[in-house]
């Protein structure tokens, strides 16, 4: 819950399903089969009627549980869900970025483990428009190592704000950075902010996921 897509995502649900009449219980698993377990089990001792889960369940779902999965599904699961196409999310802001005359771009992204593929969707989908681009050579892709999801709150904005340093000084030719998310780019952002670049004219930014902030 501290990447605030989540929240805001909980919060119109909340408001659908009071519509129907429907009440939202929420359960914070911090993506661990225990938590998960513990959730199904409480979920089911109260009579819940269905689950929407916002990230695949490690554990085998439950048949007595109908569920939907409301974001990325990993392979192999076989359940109905509502998800966001990470590869086009790539290409559509690899293709913005080229639009406005970008050519040095940057991926900035939190790690690539088997919690998630979006992440590498993602740049697979910002890799291939720069390659059709001719500019395969010209990406740069900084990953960082510290995977601490469920555990620091401020994990992901911390990410982006440490790639940033490192893009920086690695590659100050760049013009433009991708984040893999709003919290990422939040990161990003305040870095920038600190260094005087100013965004959008010396530094474009990109997130996902549509996170509103002052």
């Amino acid at each position: 819950m501290s990447n605030l897509y989540y929240p805001f995502l909980v919060q119109n649900v909340e408001i659908y399903a009071q519509s129907l009449g429907l009440t939202v219980v929420m359960q914070n698993t911090m993506r661990s089969e225990s938590g998960e377990i513990q959730s199904y089990n409480y979920l089911r001792s109260i009579g819940a009627q269905g689950v929407l889960s916002l990230f695949t369940p490690k554990i085998p779902i439950p048949e007595d549980m109908p569920t939907v999965i409301v974001g990325e599904k990993m392979p192999g699961v076989d359940v109905d869900t509502v998800s966001l196409n990470s590869y086009t999310a790539g290409q559509m802001a690899t293709e913005h970025l080229l639009s406005l005359g970008h050519k040095e771009i940057a991926y900035i992204s939190t790690p690539f483990t088997n919690m998630t593929e979006a992440r590498r969707k993602r740049l697979d989908g910002i890799s291939s428009c720069m390659e059709e681009a001719g500019l395969g050579e010209h990406l740069r892709v900084l990953v960082s190592d510290n995977e601490n999801e469920g555990l620091e709150s401020t994990y992901e904005y911390d990410c982006g704000a440490q790639m940033t340093e490192e893009l920086l000084e690695k590659y100050p030719q760049c013009t433009a950075i991708i984040a893999v998310n709003d919290m990422t780019a939040m990161g990003c952002i305040s870095v920038l902010n600190q260094r005087g670049i100013r965004i959008p004219e010396d530094m474009a930014i990109c997130g996902s996921m549509d996170v509103r902030w002052d």
